[in-house]
């Protein structure tokens, strides 16, 4: 993959949105799913069983077993953070399956997708560190990978980026 295939893909089919977050109100045809009750409380485990099952149902729904997929981690820190540059990005160490995928994964730091357009970037000590990998579902561990997110929305002890409190991140997954 080139590492100009996200930027002309968005541009091809959705130009002029920009990935962040909350990235259903930034394009005018969105769908959202409940992935879990919300009348339900999210400690119940019912709860966390339910968003389990849906997303992965939805993750079957979207993409099938020969699909492109572009999975998309931009993890939000600092300047100063120099975390990332000691460790290697657990999400995808966990969960591709072959780790020689591993290195064509795509790394460029873009500035923070929160910036305000406003601000002076000199002032912002704001950084978004976004990974890309193209790849077929068959290579992810995509139901341990959408069990883990479900146990960030949930606050759940176990967390993708848990020794790395002070950063956050999200993930996408982009059906070419």
């Amino acid at each position: 993959m080139s590492t100009n295939t996200l930027p002309s893909f968005l541009e091809k089919y959705f130009e002029g949105l920009t990935l962040s977050p909350a990235l259903f109100y930034s394009w005018k045809y969105s769908i959202r799913f409940e992935i879990s009750d919300p009348l339900i409380s999210s400690h119940e485990k019912d709860c966390l069983n339910q968003a389990f099952h849906r997303s992965i149902t939805l993750f079957h729904r979207v993409f099938e077993e020969g699909d492109e997929i572009l999975f998309i981690t931009d993890v939000h820190t600092t300047n100063k953070d120099r975390f990332l540059q000691k460790r290697p990005l657990n999400v995808y160490l966990k969960y591709i399956k072959d780790k020689q995928r591993l290195y064509q994964l795509n790394h460029h730091c873009v500035p923070s997708v929160f910036q305000d357009e406003d601000e002076d970037e000199d002032d912002d000590q704001s950084l978004t560190h976004r990974y890309v990998l193209s790849c077929k579902k068959t290579e992810l561990r995509y139901a341990q990978l959408l069990k883990a997110i479900n146990y960030e929305d949930f606050a759940h002890p176990s967390t993708i980026l848990k020794s790395n409190s002070q950063s956050s991140y999200d993930i996408y997954f982009i059906n070419l």
